[in-house]
């Protein structure tokens, strides 16, 4: 059997044995349905490949769920309606490619011994980087970001772009769309698989690498075999990083560049136009995914502008002209709205130039800094000092670079291999030019799978004895990587109790990330959905309302909690976000921050070290919004009818005869109205004296009713004090205080409060 058959079949029984069958199904479904999308949008140009479909097809999905996510639209229902339409718009296509994948399995492989083993260590990687996927995320940057965006979405059915709370909020997020598909169809498990998907296509454009630049099988599959058991790339697919969607959008233009610029022998007659129109759409996604790419577009286009002898022809316009225009369109629209909601199109990077309002006027430096530039020994350093360039250890670059891509590197300058020498420029310069701002890993992950590639065309130009070095040599690169396969990173732990049983599931997320099951803890407490305060690791993926990060994420807040430097000051700053609720880690900041979080609120629940705690009340709802609350004073109310305001006595109401008051409000503040009152008068025989309403009408911009919120409480002859709280709807300005009854037995408000 083929290397895919098997890893089909791995894959299959992996997913039946976990449960996730349906997430697998889930991924593939959107990989067809992008195929399709794909060869719709590019029909009309010739020889397009269905791997170039679904690349553009993904970029597509990815454009259209970032506008999409501005639309309370986003339901399972609606984006299953939008991977179904190009299937069945395109059905024929769609039943051809579902042929050739089948064809393509069930092909028997007649090649040696050797290569047929080298194709089941490959299915054997994939393997591992699927299990590795199921397991409970735990990265990061994913629960403080790539997951909690798709889980956000998923839950509130829109992305509000809040900068103030999220200061990446509008950052460059095609990955993070993808994601929110997978989530939408398969929680979390499927938005997980879309990147090891992505991993997987990139391992396919590291073989067309190959091929494209001359290449054998043999290189292929070493290539192949190299890409997938590099550290950095267990890495990426562990976790919820974006460098997957990234690479493999970038990885496709950069091949599509290269074929325009230096030819390829299967292109057909009318068909080179294709890889301009191609180049250009991948390109724009890859922009759209981050903004790295603006490191590697420069390198693109000196190859471009190179070879431009070959694409600049009148039968080439109509795809230079789709291309361009797929670029721009594609690739502006995260830094379009960046712009328009901040006045900064990278917001927050360059901060002091464009000077937005929503972040400080400095250049955004992130939290961990790397080195920056590149040396003559660089590629030891990032062997063996591997901690200077990612938060790993030593060997997470992988040990193919001082072994294999240095010694094929002089071998091709020695020994010309044109468009091998292609691949290694676009790697290295696209090295330099990432090293010269943050020499870190991950944001040269395209350049390592095109190393790989580098050196499985190296393969095709060696003679027998310096091919059998050559395959000895990437048996011990392989043997190297695997040895320090988790050294890329902190999530690569398996584990099949937790793979295979949900109970097992929930008891590791609750001795390895208590964070997270503190937050499922507050979603059951938080009903109304206040924000919640983390005084700890910012792992806010899964929460059902907004989270105030004390770091980088939130810098006002963050600033705001630093200056509160007494109880009083901090409690008021907690009130006045709106948290109801907060998350306190017992390591986090210092005793004398931890101290006043403990004296402003108090427990409610613990998971190992981290504190559920609810914010006291006395720090709530301290402001009163009503003048005379104690109707001392009759000027501020509005009585209406036979309704009587008096000094010393209150306001004497019926349901037809009220008082009322109007007063400005905030939407999605909190607000507690408490009434003291009393019935009027009894008549001894056991009537019920009479009832009262608390009732708050929320008006709108226009003078418009939203809704009335009313709650009836019984009056005795002794008054009673009542209170509820409210939250003013989206929309909200003002807010119609009424003290009424709710018969036409007078009833007496001795007092009415309205506060936040």
């Amino acid at each position: 059997m083929r290397t895919r058959a098997v890893t089909a079949a791995l894959v299959a029984v992996i997913a039946i044995a976990t449960g996730q069958l349906g997430a697998v199904a889930a991924v593939l479904l959107l990989m067809w349905s992008a195929a399709a999308l794909g060869r719709l949008v590019l029909a009309r140009l010739a020889a397009v490949t269905d791997l170039e479909c679904l690349l553009v097809g993904l970029a597509l999905y990815g454009t259209i769920v970032g506008l999409l996510v501005h639309l309370p639209v986003n339901y399972v229902g609606s984006y299953a309606a939008m991977l179904a339409t190009p299937l069945l718009v395109r059905h024929r296509d769609a039943a051809r490619m579902a042929r050739d994948c089948w064809q393509g399995l069930r092909t028997r492989s007649e090649r040696p011994l050797l290569p047929r083993l080298a194709g089941a260590a490959i299915a054997a990687l994939v393997a591992v980087h699927l299990c590795v996927a199921l397991m409970p995320e735990a990265g990061y940057d994913a629960l403080v970001t790539h997951l909690l965006l798709p889980e956000r979405i998923a839950w509130d059915h829109v992305w509000a772009f809040d900068v103030d709370r999220y200061v990446w909020a509008v950052m460059p997020m095609m990955g993070d769309w993808l994601y929110t598909i997978g989530y939408m169809l398969a929680d979390e498990a499927g938005a997980r698989l879309v990147n090891v998907g992505c991993i997987v296509l990139v391992a396919t454009l590291v073989a067309r690498c190959v091929r494209w630049a001359g290449g054998d099988r043999t290189g292929e599959t070493v290539a192949v075999l190299l890409y997938l058991s590099t550290p950095l790339t267990l890495t990426e697919s562990s976790s919820l990083f974006i460098e997957s969607v990234w690479t493999s959008l970038l990885l496709g233009g950069a091949l599509a560049v290269c074929r325009a610029a230096c030819g390829d022998d299967a292109d057909q007659p009318g068909g080179r136009g294709r890889h301009l129109a191609v180049g250009g759409l991948l390109l724009g996604g890859a922009l759209a995914s981050k903004a790295v790419s603006f490191m590697v577009l420069p390198v693109l286009f000196v190859v471009l502008v190179a070879g431009w002898r070959r694409w600049l022809r009148r039968a080439c316009a109509g795809a230079l002209v789709v291309g361009g225009l797929g670029f721009v369109a594609l690739g502006c629209v995260p830094y379009l709205r960046a712009w328009l909601w901040t006045g900064n199109p990278v917001f927050p990077f360059y901060n002091a130039t464009f000077r937005s309002p929503h972040y400080a006027l400095e250049d955004f430096q992130p939290p961990a800094v790397f080195e920056r530039g590149t040396s003559w020994d660089v590629l030891y350093r990032i062997t063996f000092d591997s901690p200077r360039y990612l938060e790993a250890n030593p060997g997470a670059a992988g040990f193919q670079w001082l072994l294999l891509v240095a010694p094929v590197a002089i071998g091709l300058l020695l020994a010309p291999r044109r468009r091998g020498l292609v691949l290694l420029f676009v790697a290295a310069a696209a090295i330099w030019m990432t090293f010269r701002q943050t020499a870190y890993l991950r944001y040269v992950f395209p350049s390592f799978a095109l190393a790989t590639a580098v050196v499985g065309v190296a393969l095709a130009t060696a003679g027998p004895w310096l091919r059998r070095v050559l395959l000895a040599a990437t048996a011990l690169v392989v043997g190297l990587n695997l040895h320090c396969f988790a050294s890329g990173g902190h999530y690569h732990r398996v584990s099949l109790p937790v793979l295979l049983g949900e109970r097992a599931r929930a008891d590791w997320v609750r001795e390895q990330l208590p964070m997270r099951a503190a937050v499922d803890l507050v979603n059951g407490l938080n009903e109304r959905r206040h924000p919640v305060a983390f005084f700890g690791p910012a792992y806010a993926a899964g929460l059902h309302a907004d989270a105030l990060f004390v770091n980088w994420y939130n810098f006002r807040f963050f600033e705001a909690v630093w200056a509160a430097t007494s109880d009083d000051q901090l409690g008021a700053l907690l009130a006045r976000e709106g948290a109801r609720y907060l998350l306190l880690e017992d390591s986090f900041g210092d005793e004398a921050l931890r101290a006043r979080v403990r004296r402003v609120s108090r427990p409610v629940h613990a998971v190992g070290p981290v504190s559920v705690r609810a914010v006291r009340d006395e720090f709530r709802f301290r402001t009163e919004l009503l003048q005379s609350p104690d109707f001392a004073d009759a000027a501020p109310w509005q009585p209406a009818g036979e309704a009587r305001v008096e000094a010393g006595v209150g306001a004497t109401v019926t349901v037809a005869h009220t008082a009322q008051q109007r007063v400005a409000v905030e939407p999605g503040r909190d607000y507690r109205l408490s009434a003291r009152v009393r019935a009027a008068a009894t008549d001894g025989g056991g009537k019920d004296p009479g009832q009262a309403r608390l009732q708050v009408n929320w008006i709108g911009a226009d003078g418009a009713l939203l809704r009335p919120d009313i709650r009836v409480v019984a009056c005795k002859a002794d008054a009673q004090d009542h209170s509820i709280e409210l939250t003013a709807p989206a929309g909200a300005t003002a807010a119609v205080v009424y003290a009424s009854g709710h018969t036409h037995d007078p009833v007496v408000f001795e007092r009415l409060s309205f506060r936040n």
